[in-house]
């Protein structure tokens, strides 16, 4: 979870393309956006935990203008990635559950470790 906040967090500022609205902060986007449907993980999607070059990994929101916002692990070290993508593969088989409700846990756990 630690490295996936700092990522997160190095987005910031982050500015809305239509309304220019700018985020100055991730409790800034958390406190004014909205969650839209499941973070994504196309790599995870693939079966790939060790990508050469990576498709992506989303998690996105509506700011109040109405655009869909992303926030991406485009620009995360690849070795972190590396570490996030085995460590959800390896959660989702120890708590035998889906990815999608994995890519959802951690995306509450991210949000809860920036609003504490």
């Amino acid at each position: 979870m630690r490295l996936i906040h700092q990522h997160i967090r190095s987005l910031f500022p982050k500015t809305c393309s239509r309304c220019q609205r700018q985020f100055a902060t991730y409790r800034d986007y958390l406190a004014h956006t909205t969650p839209v449907g499941a973070p994504v993980s196309f790599d995870l999607e693939q079966g790939d935990t060790k990508p050469a070059d990576s498709i992506g990994n989303l998690s996105m929101a509506n700011c109040p203008c109405g655009t869909t916002l992303s926030l991406s692990s485009e620009g995360m070290p690849m070795a972190d990635l590396w570490n996030v993508l085995k460590w959800i593969k390896l959660e989702i088989e120890r708590r035998h559950t889906t990815l999608p409700q994995m890519l959802a846990y951690v995306r509450q756990q991210v949000i809860n470790r920036e609003l504490t």
